[in-house]
């Protein structure tokens, strides 16, 4: 009896007997062993895989064994059911976990809901009483143009009616009916127009000057003008004393060779020259003739002009037989340079042009550069404008560029107007050489403003950057004029992007907000991700939230920058910046509700 209760409380598996049976149980324990291993399964705990395993393992039992199939298998079976009893509860909780979540949102999202709704009503209503407000004004217009219709017809009776047609029936000057009506044509010419009203305003800046400076130019010549007619008047007086004082001392010699039975006194004849000379000629033209004379006297000065004549005829004939180089070259290394001037170049500039040929102005042109070394004489400003234009004119770039290499021409506003507009409709690589020229023009008359027009227009932005920081000092309205002119990528972003500090050249909202103004919305947002993408929330400097909270940060700017984002699809940076901004207006409102509190407060204690 004992030891059949001791055997009951603890089984003991028969021995394995065979062979086979030995060799079976250990390929099932290698199996297992290897499957495990291979499919890297943790040593304990519940697993997937372990529980696949060995699912396998035990199926091999259950064929090795054909005794206790039936009873494994029903064993198996309700092993199996178990476990897919356990895990269709585990998804049904997993379901039921994210239906709980969803469930618990939803009253969120409907205030949401409900909140946005209240915004929508408040900004229909605030349209309906815009609308309501902009009709009321039409109103007055139309009252007043009924009013200002009625006069005119009352004063104008007796006018023709042609004079008092409106305006608004006639056709637009310069298009047709067709273009008219085309807004594609319409948009066209407004952009042409608009262009058009840009460069007026850019020349207004950089080749006009106030009208009152023309007032002071006008003063500061009047005076010199009365110094000069002082001057002048002083040295006639001094010409009219120098024709008295030779009269005299030649009447006194006179005298004092006469005899002495001579009956005149030196006063007398005196007096008698100097009456006789009156009678004769004015004392200015006596002066004159003086002078002359005295010129007249000088054999160099008379040997020279003979030289000078002789140097004119030669070119002359030159001149008139067609031998212009000869000519050109005789002219611009003329003595004194009496043929340096802009009458020899008028007379170039009328002759015919040869095709195939270099004009005759051309030619003289690359004289007078070539000598300016020789003679040490540089060409006016006039005469510089000239052979600048004549050279750009057969496309020898190649000259110009050398000529401000050698600096041997004279600087003007003009030349570099002419070198800047040359630029315009070319291809890139002369187009950058004659900025480049051009920029070398201004910078040496010290025009900075011009200076970085032309770097903006070369796209050299770093440098313009860094020259305006140093020399042309701008303001950030200057920054975003030249953004508006030139709305890309890359200035925008060394522009609005912030340094180390956190502090950028202008403000990052209104470098974005001005590209969105100039319909570069494009460009806008893809410096706010690149600024978002350098400097992401959390960042120790230059994120958007940032941005948004500096001091000086608008948020009415931010709200237009946050609809673009929402336009464009750049929902990421819209939310960040609309959480900012509300939480910054959020802000705004709680201290100035704190402010009025404290005034309310001490007002009740006063």
């Amino acid at each position: 009896m004992s030891s059949s209760r001791s055997g009951s409380a603890k089984r003991v598996l028969p021995p394995i007997s065979t062979e086979t049976d030995k060799q079976f149980l250990q390929r099932v324990d290698d199996f297992i062993d290897a499957e495990l291993t291979r499919l890297g399964c943790p040593d304990k705990g519940p697993d997937e895989r372990r529980y696949t395993v060995h699912k396998d393992a035990f199926d091999q039992v259950i064929e090795q064994v054909s005794a206790y199939k039936p009873l494994l298998t029903k064993i198996k079976a309700e092993y199996e059911e178990c476990i897919e009893a356990i895990e269709r509860g585990q998804k049904e909780a997993f379901y039921l976990s994210g239906k709980v979540k969803a469930m618990t949102s939803v009253q969120t999202t409907l205030s949401n809901y409900r909140k946005r709704g209240d915004e929508l009503e408040e900004k229909i209503n605030s349209v309906i009483i815009d609308n309501e407000r902009v009709e009321a004004e039409l109103e007055q217009i139309r009252e007043l143009r009924r009013s200002r219709n009625q006069e005119d017809s009352e004063r104008g009776k007796d006018t023709p009616l042609k004079k008092f047609r409106k305006r608004e029936n006639k056709q637009l000057p310069g298009l047709t009916v067709a273009e008219s009506t085309n807004i594609d044509a319409l948009n066209a010419l407004l952009s042409r127009y608009e262009q058009q009203v840009k460069e007026l305003k850019l020349n207004k800046k950089t080749k006009f000057v106030p009208k009152e400076k023309k007032q002071a130019l006008k003063e500061q010549l009047d005076g010199k003008i009365s110094v000069r007619d002082k001057v002048a008047e002083k040295n006639e007086q001094y010409k009219k004393k120098n024709v008295r004082l030779k009269i005299a001392v030649d009447t006194v010699r006179a005298h004092n060779k006469r005899d002495k039975s001579y009956q005149l006194s030196l006063v007398d004849s005196l007096n008698l020259a100097q009456s006789r000379s009156t009678s004769k000629m004015s004392l200015t033209s006596q002066a004159n003739s003086m002078q002359s004379s005295f010129e007249d006297d000088d054999p160099t000065k008379e040997r020279e002009a003979e030289a000078m004549l002789e140097y004119i005829d030669k070119f002359n004939e030159l001149f008139e037989e067609g031998f212009y180089a000869e000519a050109a070259m005789h002219a611009a290394n003329s003595p004194k340079g009496i043929l340096r001037n802009p009458g020899t170049l008028m007379r170039f500039k009328g002759l015919p042009i040869v095709a195939g040929q270099p004009s005759p102005l051309l030619l003289y042109c690359e004289a007078l550069m070539s000598s300016v070394t020789a003679v040490n004489i540089k060409p006016t400003a006039d005469v510089s404008w000239e052979c600048v234009d004549c050279a750009l004119n057969e496309d020898r770039l190649d000259l110009v560029m050398h000529w401000v290499a050698q600096d041997r021409l004279t600087y003007s506003l003009e030349l570099g107007h002419l070198l800047s507009d040359y630029s315009r409709n070319k291809d890139p690589t002369t187009s950058d050489q004659c900025l480049a020229l051009a920029q070398t023009v201004y910078g040496k008359l010290e025009e900075h403003r011009l200076v970085v027009l032309c770097m903006l227009r070369q796209r050299r932005y770093h440098s313009l950057i860094e020259y305006t920081q140093k020399k042309a000092h701008f303001s950030e309205d200057d920054y975003l004029a030249l953004l508006e002119e030139s709305p890309t990528l890359e200035l925008a972003i060394l522009l609005a992007k912030p340094n180390e500090s956190g502090d950028s050249i202008i403000s990052t909202e209104e470098a974005v907000a001005t590209l969105i103004r100039c319909g570069r919305d494009d460009v806008a947002l893809l410096t706010l991700q690149e600024i978002h993408a350098e400097y992401p929330s959390g960042s120790d400097f230059g994120s958007l939230k940032q941005l948004v909270f500096k001091e000086n940060s608008s948020l009415d700017t931010w709200k237009e920058i946050i609809s673009s984002c929402q336009e464009n699809g750049y929902f990421d940076i819209g939310v960040e910046l609309l959480a900012a901004v509300t939480v910054k207006d959020a802000i705004n409102k709680a201290m100035e509700m704190t402010s009025l509190l404290k005034m309310e407060i001490l007002q009740n204690s006063i």
